[in-house]
């Protein structure tokens, strides 16, 4: 069996990825603007609503490590499917930690930096999430978000 490898990079080395790291720069987004947005995007998916999240989301979407979407008519469809399958109705999380891109990049595989390059530029933030719900306790999740100073998005997920 195969095990994703971003999947596994996140697991094993998020931790450490972050150890004294957390957004940088001048021309870096603020954390509260970060924080609002990654907030904004989990309440969407709390209300199990489709277009509440596709308020606070923005293409390209980096989808779970496997492909990006370009289409936003797509991405709902995706949010669509997953809310017909999994109730979100009780999530609780909390955000752990948040990094710059380029602090990141050069730990990931070849493939997923690829697909990252193609969501977010150096500047944008990786944020490491704890998740809970009835059926799963303390689930990591890595969301990707895309400022452009004021306004954030969130641009992609894996678990």
């Amino acid at each position: 069996m195969r095990i994703p490898t971003l999947a596994l990079a996140v697991c094993l080395t998020f931790p450490l990825l972050f150890q004294g790291g957390g957004v940088r720069g001048e021309d870096a987004p603020s954390e509260r603007v970060i924080h609002a947005a990654v907030v904004a995007f989990l309440e969407a998916v709390k209300s199990q609503s489709s277009e509440a999240v596709m308020k606070t989301v923005d293409v390209p979407w980096f989808h779970m490590g496997e492909e990006v979407i370009k289409e936003r008519d797509k991405l709902k469809s995706e949010f669509d499917s997953l809310f017909r399958r999994r109730t979100f109705s009780d999530l609780r999380f909390e955000i752990l930690k948040t990094a710059a891109y380029d602090l990141i990049r050069d730990r990931t595989t070849a493939e997923e930096r690829q697909l990252l390059d193609a969501v977010l530029g150096p500047k944008d933030i990786v944020v490491l999430i704890s998740m809970d719900t009835q059926m799963n306790r303390n689930r990591k999740v890595v969301l990707l978000v895309r400022s452009s100073g004021k306004e954030a998005k969130v641009v992609g997920l894996k678990e």
